[in-house]
């Protein structure tokens, strides 16, 4: 008969013998000392909420320090609400709404078409809204006047129409509103007076009829209003292009 303390030894034999096939077959997953790398993660599945953007719009560094530095980020590591574009085509994607923590949209120089979406007015946080020399059509929707953080509108050199919006003259930090070289038709409406704050207000090259309202000379800090475009570039300052 076997005694119990060679039961015993038979049985820690056999635990050694499925620990080290266990280390032998599932060990090297386990981390070592001088391995530290961390595990490989799947990627989270997408959700519906999330927009999908266009390939066309995948912004430049470039782009992103010189719009960063405009409002007051010289660090691109520290202005994370930005999208720049350049070469891009199609229209202006819908889902751009969604994105309301952007604090600058700028989309210039491309080759876009269709009209400008309502849904922009919902980017409440937005300082720069930049679409011109474009080929967008359309008129230039009332949703902006909800833009109530906007310091900088440039829609020129596009092919939109219809009238200018009165709810335009909501935007009390605007400084630089630029609709040249469009379609636009209609009177200048009166309530842009209360851009107390504008320093350039470009409506030149357009359909507009009726006479200057008198309540533009409110505009106290304007400081060009006139039939051709000044020099003007991003690498520039603020105060020297509103000087």
């Amino acid at each position: 008969k076997i005694s119990v303390t060679a039961l015993v030894v038979i049985v820690m034999i056999l635990i050694a013998i499925a620990i080290g096939f266990y280390l032998t077959t599932e060990g090297n997953t386990l981390p070592t000392e001088g391995n530290t790398a961390a595990p490989v993660l799947p990627n989270p599945p997408s959700t519906s909420s999330s927009p999908t953007m266009p390939p066309t719009f995948s912004p430049k560094r470039t782009d992103l320090q010189i719009a960063c530095s405009w409002i007051g980020h010289d660090n691109l590591d520290d202005c994370q609400n930005v999208l720049s574009a350049e070469t891009g085509a199609g229209s202006i994607p819908t889902q751009l709404g969604t994105l309301t923590q952007l604090t600058l949209l700028s989309l210039d120089h491309n080759t876009l078409t269709g009209s400008i979406p309502s849904e922009l007015g919902m980017l409440t946080q937005l300082n720069w809204l930049v679409l011109h020399n474009n080929t967008l059509t359309g008129s230039i929707p009332s949703e902006l006047g909800m833009l109530t953080q906007l310091n900088w509108l440039n829609f020129g050199n596009n092919a939109l129409t219809g009238r200018i919006p009165s709810e335009l003259g909501i935007l009390a930090q605007l400084i630089w509103m630029d609709l040249h070289d469009n379609t636009l038709t209609g009177f200048i409406p009166t309530e842009l007076g209360m851009l107390t704050q504008l320093n350039l207000l470009g409506i030149y090259n357009n359909a507009l009829t009726g006479s200057i309202p008198t309540q533009l000379g409110m505009m106290t800090k304007l400081t060009w209003f006139g039939e051709t475009q000044p020099v003007f570039s991003p690498k520039r300052k603020r105060t020297e292009c509103l000087a």
